[in-house]
């Protein structure tokens, strides 16, 4: 007899991060492997696939002005850490 919680995890199926943002996280981020992946890997495949995927799919921006449009807002919203991962 199975507990509650193997029965809920065998009908949640596993998220996984897509090919698209798995490409565009490479090339934004090369090699960079995310503390969180370890210790929250559902909320990285979550966020990678909204960020790099989904986001990405909208608007006409080419890379260069997408990325100065990105580290334009992280320096507004003064999260300098995640300027020095980008530069």
């Amino acid at each position: 007899m199975k507990d509650n919680s193997q029965q809920n995890d065998a009908a949640q199926p596993r998220l996984r991060i897509s090919e698209a943002a798995h490409t565009n996280h490479e090339e934004w981020f090369p090699n960079h492997q995310s503390t969180l992946k370890i210790s929250d890997p559902d909320l990285i495949e979550v966020f990678d696939n909204f960020a790099f995927d989904e986001v990405m799919t909208y608007g006409e921006l080419n890379m260069k002005t997408r990325v100065i449009v990105t580290l334009a807002s992280i320096i507004g919203s003064h999260a300098l850490s995640e300027y020095k991962v980008r530069t």
